[in-house]
């Protein structure tokens, strides 16, 4: 994976990756890139970027146990995903939706939503249902 964010930025060393990303205005911009090669790499069967992509379902599922748990939702989790990393990466929402299942909570309905505000209510309208 290195080589390929090395690419990615045109940089020849590793040592090249602080300075070129934390010596921006905004280095979150630039870390955007990140998600996308990611997604290809693991994709492609990368372990390191499968690896990444499944933690990251894990940490997002624990989130939303936690947060489920809170409120006192039982049962299946309606669940809205939004944002660039959410609606694009197709094995992050797979391996959340695995540790959901794992824990007996499955995310039911999982609505993609380019608006996070159009996500909330397209859920407030199925629990009326």
């Amino acid at each position: 994976m290195l080589t390929e964010i090395l690419g990615l930025w045109g940089l020849q060393q590793p040592f090249e990756l602080i300075p070129f990303v934390y010596h921006r205005a905004d280095p979150r911009a630039i870390l955007a890139d990140l998600p996308p090669l990611i997604s290809r790499l693991a994709n492609q069967g990368d372990p390191t970027s499968l690896a990444i992509l499944n933690e990251a379902g894990r940490e997002l599922a624990a989130a939303v146990l936690a947060v489920a748990d809170q409120i006192g939702m039982h049962g299946p989790i309606p669940l809205a995903i939004a944002g660039s990393v959410g609606l694009r990466t197709p094995l992050l929402l797979q391996f959340l939706c695995a540790e959901l299942a794992q824990h007996g909570r499955p995310a039911d309905p999982l609505t993609p939503v380019e608006d996070p505000a159009i996500g909330a209510l397209r859920i407030a309208r199925e629990l009326q249902r």
